[in-house]
């Protein structure tokens, strides 16, 4: 009585909800929301901007340039009005080389050139006419087998495209970012995980003993990967389940296929589609790469040594490839690489074998699938897509005995097709296949990108505010982005040998030489 009046204690809730944070905890992602709940800045229709930021471009014929410069052509070719695809430049003709065969763009202009004649080839039924594109500077990190930007990915979307926003692999395009959050400039953020890192950071790994989880290389990819995705998504869709669920992401395969595989399908295949006696009637494609499946293929051959498998695909361990499917007497045939579409080529075979179980979702499996083969894969969440074929065979992982059983099944069923065959209408899609189509791959990006209006949304939780700041303070300096970088396995973006001559300048300045002008 007579003091001074009590100060009522503020919630922190309040305090925070004040500033848009919510420190309520986020529940998982349901799987479908109802059409009346979605967010109004969560609906992808047809009259909104888009804009498509990937990890890789063409020529580079990796599914993480590939998938990307399809979906945005079939998405103009849908209708969507304001599509952009913004692509990794890459600086270095050395880089160049290495990527596209020996093939150098002397400029961006002739690069989009080559991307948009290889999308009016390969995806004509797309009319991508009025795809635009976009570019951002890059190197090759040949520690990482992957493309790096250099600076900050925003600054080169142009200002009035700030409305939705695809990232092609998230965690890959902010692992070595630093700039603001990408919820702070674009009305949606979804993020597409293509890639089971995971599984290459185990690989590193597997002459070592102890358990993965164990590993501090699997440990930094996993901490990394959901601080980033967290600070920068407020959704993120996950290809498969083979994948750590990561933070607000859901499960759903939103990639097609070419519409070129579906038509070998509706004509039954080339002439040449009953293959020549003495040839392999199954084949495998994959990047000549042990993650890839061939340890998986080579412990499966093992109790079907008549089998002869044909294998399509280039890579860095070819030679260590081959020669272990020698010293194992192994019936692989290694036929270098060739596009998956060539029908002179693969409409010859009958069965489709891989055994991979690091993939998220292998592309190949979908397109064999389209071009009515039957195909033989490992029993694996990378798989459940898959399942709902009849022309698709499950084998458990490592089991010999089963792959035996179910390739020889396969065979049969597709000795039985070549007499009753009858090839269907292009025009006419089995409704079997349409889950392929890559139609039916956006409309399920529609549906697996909403938000539900009920729900706290994650661009405003505590955790994805503190996750942003702790990855900025970790790459605000250029001095600590290099040995982040380079404790990683992917190099500096500026060579050690320009930071000792940098030091050597700056310690001049300070006692005073003015000898080198170089750093004044």
């Amino acid at each position: 009585v007579g003091g001074p009046p009590r100060r009522r204690r503020v919630s922190p809730l309040r305090v925070f909800g004040r500033q848009g944070i919510d420190l309520r905890p986020l529940r998982p992602l349901v799987d479908v929301v109802e059409e009346e709940y979605i967010t109004a800045d969560s609906k992808l229709t047809k009259d909104r901007s888009v804009v498509i930021v990937t990890t890789a471009s063409l020529p580079w014929m990796t599914g993480t340039a590939v998938n990307p410069a399809l979906r945005a052509a079939y998405m103009v070719g849908t209708g969507y009005q304001d599509v952009t695809l913004l692509l990794p430049w890459l600086e270095d003709d050395a880089d160049q080389k290495t990527l596209f065969n020996g093939r150098v763009f002397a400029n961006k202009s002739e690069q989009e050139l080559f991307v948009r004649d290889w999308i009016q080839k390969n995806a004509p039924d797309a009319d991508a006419s009025s795809l635009k594109l976009g570019w951002y500077p890059s190197r090759y990190a040949t520690g990482l087998g992957s493309i790096l930007n250099l600076d900050d990915i925003p600054s080169h979307i142009p200002s009035d495209k700030n409305d939705i926003v695809i990232l092609e692999e998230p965690e890959h395009l902010n692992w070595y970012r630093n700039g603001p959050r990408w919820t702070s400039r674009f009305r949606h953020v979804c993020g597409i995980a293509h890639t089971n890192y995971e599984a290459y950071a185990i690989a590193d790994n597997e002459d070592k003993d102890g358990a993965p989880e164990e590993y501090f290389n699997v440990k930094a990819e996993r901490f990394f990967t959901e601080t980033v995705t967290r600070a920068h998504c407020d959704v993120v869709v996950q290809l498969s389940r083979t994948l750590r669920p990561l933070p607000h992401s859901r499960v759903e395969n939103v990639h097609g296929v070419r519409k070129c595989f579906l038509d070998v399908g509706a004509s039954g295949g080339p002439p040449a589609y009953q293959p020549k006696p003495g040839n392999a009637r199954c084949y495998f494609v994959g990047k000549a790469m042990w993650a890839k499946g061939y340890t998986q293929l080579l412990v499966l051959l093992q109790d079907s040594a008549d089998v002869e498998i044909d294998c399509y695909g280039g890579g860095p361990e070819l030679t260590d490839i081959q020669n272990k499917s020698r010293v194992l007497q192994t019936s692989l045939n290694f036929k270098g690489p060739a596009d998956h579409a060539d029908a002179s080529i693969f409409g010859a075979y009958d069965v489709f074998v891989n055994p991979s179980i690091s993939e998220v979702l292998c592309t190949a499996t979908a397109e064999a699938l389209a071009m009515g083969k039957r195909v033989v894969i490992a029993e694996h969440p990378s798989n459940e897509f898959f399942y709902q074929f009849d022309t698709c065979y499950k084998v458990p992982p490592g089991d010999s005995e089963a792959f035996s059983r179910q390739l020889q099944k396969a065979l049969d069923a597709a000795a039985q097709d070549r007499v009753r065959y009858k090839p269907w209408a292009s025009s006419v899609l089995p409704d079997s296949l349409k889950p392929l189509t890559w139609a039916s791959a956006t409309d399920r990006l529609v549906q697996a990108s909403a938000l539900d209006a009920r729900a706290p949304p994650a661009r405003l939780a505590l955790a994805s505010l503190v996750m942003h700041s702790y990855h900025w303070g970790m790459t605000a300096s250029p001095l600590a982005l290099d040995l982040f970088l380079t404790m990683s396995g992917a190099g500096p973006h500026t060579p050690w040998s320009e930071w000792r001559e940098r030091s050597i300048g700056l310690s001049s300045l300070k006692r005073g030489d003015e000898s080198d002008s170089k750093f004044q």
